[in-house]
C-alpha cells in the first residue's frame, strides 16, 4: 500500500515536471498569464517578445494598436504601469510631459487607467485542478505545505510552473519545497 505522502518520487524529480500528470494541468498553464517582458509567454497577440515594438516610431504605426489593446485586455493588466512593465517601458518621466507608450494609448483609443492601487489588482486566488475533474481555490503565495503537496506532488507541476502560476519568484517556490523535502 502506497503511504498517503510518499515524496520518494517527486525527490526525485529535483523540481522539474513530472512526465504523467492529469491533462487539467496543460489547460491550468495555457491559461496562466505572466505579466513582465520576457517572464512567460507574451501576453500581446504575438509569437515572441521579438515582436512588441522596440523603437519609439513603432508605437505610432496603425498595427501597433490592435497588439497594445491585445495586451491591454490581458486579465494580468490593469493599468499603464502594467501595459509598461509587459512592454519594457517607461511609463512616467517627471517633468517630461507624456512618454511614448502614453502617447500610443491615447493615439490608438486604448482605454485604459493611468494606475491602479496594488490591493485592487491583485487577484489573491486562484483555480486549480484538484486531480480528479474539479477544482480547488488556492491562494497566490508562497506555497504552504498543503498547496506544496498539491501543486508539486499531485499535479506533477514544476517549480517553474508553480512560480509562474502561482505568481511569486522561483525562490519564493524553491525554498519551501525544500524545506518539506519535496526537491
Amino acid at each position: 500500500m502506497k503511504e498517503l505522502f510518499d515524496l520518494e518520487e517527486a525527490h526525485k524529480r529535483g523540481g522539474e515536471a513530472s512526465e504523467q500528470r492529469p491533462d487539467a494541468v496543460a489547460t491550468l498553464l495555457e491559461e496562466t498569464e505572466t505579466l513582465g517582458y520576457q517572464q512567460g509567454e507574451p501576453l500581446g497577440n504575438v509569437d515572441s517578445y521579438n515582436a512588441y515594438p522596440a523603437e519609439p516610431e513603432e508605437f505610432y504605426q496603425p498595427q501597433t494598436g490592435s497588439l497594445l489593446q491585445s495586451i491591454a485586455d490581458s486579465d494580468a493588466v490593469h493599468d499603464l504601469i502594467d501595459l509598461g512593465e509587459e512592454l519594457d517601458m517607461l511609463v512616467y518621466k517627471e517633468g517630461a510631459g507624456a512618454t511614448t507608450l502614453q502617447s500610443a494609448v491615447d493615439l490608438h483609443g486604448i482605454s485604459l487607467p493611468a494606475s491602479v492601487p496594488d490591493h485592487v489588482k491583485e487577484d489573491s486566488t486562484i483555480q486549480v485542478p484538484d486531480g480528479e475533474g474539479g477544482t480547488l481555490s488556492i491562494t497566490k503565495e508562497a506555497p504552504d505545505w498543503p498547496t506544496a503537496y498539491h501543486l508539486y506532488v499531485v499535479l506533477g507541476l514544476s517549480v517553474d510552473e508553480m512560480a509562474s502560476v502561482l505568481d511569486v519568484p522561483y525562490n519564493e517556490v524553491y525554498s519551501p519545497l525544500s524545506d518539506y523535502n519535496m526537491v
